[in-house]
Parts: C-alpha cells; structure tokens; sequence
C-alpha cells in the first residue's frame, strides 16, 4: 500500500456502497456575517482545512479495498471559495443542494468540502458544504465553529488558537477499524440478544396488526414483513414531511424533565416516544431507533467525519412505572448501547430490523453560534424518500424545538402524524410536570 493512501473506516465503506448504489448524500450549513471581511474570510478558510485533514481527503478503491487519501497543503486544486453571482432573490440550502450533489460526485477526486459565498447588501451568507463521507450533523457545528473563530481572529489580526486534535481522521479509522473487527463477535453477540428473531417475530406482528387495523393490505408470511416494509417505502409519491414547533410548554418540561432525572435530552424524548405509542396503540413492548455519534471521548470531540452510528432500544411498560423510572431506563439502555453502534448492518442482513422498529427518533441540538439549518415551512410537504415508516427529528434551537414528522402515507396518514404530534407535546407536558406519577393505561391521558 502506497505510504499516502490510508485504510478506510467500515463506516466510510458503507458510505461509498450508498453513494455508488442510490444518491450522493451532502450536508450544508449556512453562516450569516453582517459585516464582511473577504481577506480574514480567506485566511480563516485556510486555517480550518489546515486544521482538518477530512476537509482534504479523497477515497479511491484498488483491488475491491477502499482507501483514503489525503491531498496535499491547502491550495489544492479545486479548493478556492467560490463567490456566487448577486441576484435579488436569496440563495437557499435546498437551491444549492443539487449543484453541490454534483460537484461532489466523483469521490476520488474531490474536493468533498466546498464553500460558496453569496455577498448581499446588507449581510453576507456563507454556505458550507460536505460530503456525508467525511462528516455527520456534529461535524457540520464543529466546523461552523472552528470557521468563525479563525475569522474573528484574522480579523483581529492573531493567529487563531484552535484545539489540538489528538486524532485526524486517517487515524480514526485505523483505531476504529482495529477495535471493529476486533469485537466483532462481542457486538454480533450482543445485538442477537437484544434483537432475537422471536422478540422481532413478536414486535413485527404488533406492527402489522396495527397497520391491519387502518386498512392497510399486509402479507400473510412474516418471513417477508420485512421486505414488504422496504418495498412500500420505496414506492414513489408516498412519501411525506409534517413540520410543527414543539410547544412552549412541551420544550420547557424536556429541559427541566432532563435536569431533573440527569438524563439527555435524547433520552427524554425516545421515553415520551414510547408513551405515545403505549396510549395511542396500547403497545407496552416496542422498539425505537436511534442514531448516536462516537463523540463520548475527548479524541473525538472537535474531529470532522461521519462517525454516527445506529442504536435499536427495547422499551417495555410493565404497567406500574412512574415516567423518571421509564425514562432512566430508557437512557440506560441507551448508554449502554452505545458500545455496540452499528457502523455497517452487514453483520445483521438477516435481522428484520425495519419492520422490528415501531419509530426511528433522532435529536439535533442546533444551539450554537450561526446556525446551519434552514427550517421548512409548517405542515405538510413530500420528500423524495423515507427510509422509516415514521421518524421524528427534533430540532433544538436553544429556544425551542421543531418536530419533523417523516412518514410514509401507505402507514400514516397526514391526519393520523398531526395528531400524533399533538398528543406527543401533551404527554410531554404531563411527563414533565407529574414524573413520580405512575404511567396512565392507554386511552386516559388527555
């Protein structure tokens, strides 16, 4: 192997595998500056892909091997920043995203990291670009960060002081890789426990009972629920987005309910997810997905690259918790979990891990300087693809909290989703305001 080429992480390869299979995948974040400094600006630029080698890494495959590559210093071609025309009309993230899809389309050559800048009148709106090969939702704050520190010191005319990284990402993936392969039996082990076919078998039937009970014309074999559920979600035209704000009152009891029982915020939210499942369709066993990063350790904390893993916990209501009792054994289980993230399914081909889970959850904590999202409108609008028949995403702003509902509507209907989020910001009201209450029956919580 060439001393400049570096062995790819299982993460990496599965992301390679999606690229080539389906769709480029780019996450971009926005920064907006109301006083704009170009030459700070470059300087800044190059302090972060300094810093970053993920910024500058490339991936190329020999012999069926996918390797990494880290190009060169920091003016490599195809680095500069690329200044947008001016127009009245405001450049958007979802505008930008097929033009940067495709500069990102060729993994071997790069680069996966691209800047524009779109220079208005009275402020200046940066957007930052990266392939989801070399970064997750963390990164992109990491990033943010790291970028508008360096600005306010070349503007001040210092050198930016940015944290020492005792990993780049080359180095990541050789430690991970070691530690991958090397558990491997212990992880396999671990989630066969967890997921057995019979818990499956017994989760799946629930799910198909209730999807049943709304009309939905379901296969008379368990033995290919699983498929089914893959081939619904992928039939075009069904496929949808209900954008609401959580409740003041709903994001207030998350906060203080979080505090209270030590727990994170995640954690909260997956246990209030199981409670609307419990009363809506009186399901005391369950299944909830998750994503988690390898971010608990100082190593990781400021490093750029995809390193979000998957997490499937089961939740059972014996009928006589209290909520502060659900929710720290949600979060244990959770915690738990975490030393057994699933990189690449590889190893569970055979799991019918899609129809096993009642509801996918994710929370993004986006309370940090110039934020990266752009919200979509409220209500309801259709999504190219869902991979989940329901999955919530919970945007944090540090203020408050937008839910984003994606659904199938062979599953749900837009109906069905509004009420469910209703219902979920009042459970999470009562959750909060009554945790050491023993969890009402199905049906009686208003």
């Amino acid at each position: 192997m060439s001393q400049d080429l570096h062995e790819s992480f299982v993460k990496q390869q599965e992301d390679w595998k999606i690229h080539q299979q389906y769709d480029i995948e780019v996450l971009i974040g926005k920064v907006t500056f109301t006083d704009f400094d170009a030459i700070a600006f470059e300087h800044a630029y190059r302090t972060v892909l300094e810093q970053h080698e993920s910024l500058r890494t490339v991936f190329m495959m020999q012999e069926e091997v996918l390797f990494q590559r880290v190009l060169a210093g920091t003016v490599a071609e195809g680095f500069e920043v690329t200044y947008l025309d001016s127009r009245p009309e405001p450049y958007t993230i979802d505008g930008l995203s097929p033009y940067m899809m495709e500069a990102m389309r060729d993994l071997t050559r790069g680069p996966l990291f691209r800047v524009l800048v779109a220079i208005y009148v009275d402020h200046t709106a940066v957007f930052l670009a990266m392939h989801h090969i070399i970064s997750d939702e963390w990164s992109m704050k990491v990033l943010i960060q790291d970028l508008t520190r360096s600005y306010d010191a070349w503007l001040q005319g210092t050198v930016p002081a940015l944290p020492v990284l005792p990993l780049q990402l080359k180095d990541y993936s050789r430690v991970k890789n070691e530690e991958w392969y090397g558990k491997q039996a212990e992880r396999i082990r671990y989630w066969e426990q967890q997921l057995s076919p019979l818990l499956l078998s017994q989760l799946q039937e629930r799910l198909i009972r209730r999807l049943a009970g709304q009309g939905v014309t379901v296969p008379s074999d368990p033995a290919v629920y699983d498929d089914f559920i893959k081939t619904t979600l992928h039939q075009p035209g069904g496929a949808m987005q209900y954008v609401a704000r959580l409740t003041a009152d709903a994001y207030t009891q998350l906060q203080q309910l979080a505090v209270q029982l030590r727990v994170s915020r995640l954690g909260v939210l997956i246990a209030n997810a199981a409670l609307l499942f419990h009363q809506e369709f009186g399901l005391s066993d369950l299944m909830i997905s998750t994503l988690a990063g390898d971010r608990f350790r100082k190593q990781t904390e400021h490093l750029i690259g995809h390193l979000m893993g998957g997490v499937f916990l089961r939740i059972q209501l014996a009928g006589h918790e209290t909520v502060s009792q659900l929710v720290r054994q949600v979060y244990l289980s959770f915690i738990q979990s975490l030393k057994h993230l699933i990189f690449s399914y590889d190893d569970y081909r055979d799991l019918p891990l899609q129809s096993g889970s009642m509801l996918h959850l994710n929370y993004m904590n986006e309370a940090f300087e110039n934020r990266s999202w752009e919200l979509p409108a409220e209500g309801h609008h259709p999504l190219d693809l869902v991979y989940y028949p329901l999955s919530i995403i919970l945007i944090d702003d540090g203020e408050g909290g937008t839910l984003l509902w994606n659904y199938h509507q062979s599953f749900y209907t837009p109906a069905q989703v509004a009420h469910l989020h209703d219902r979920f910001c009042a459970l999470l009201v009562v959750a909060g305001t009554t945790p050491e209450v023993v969890i009402a029956a199905p049906g009686t919580v208003s």
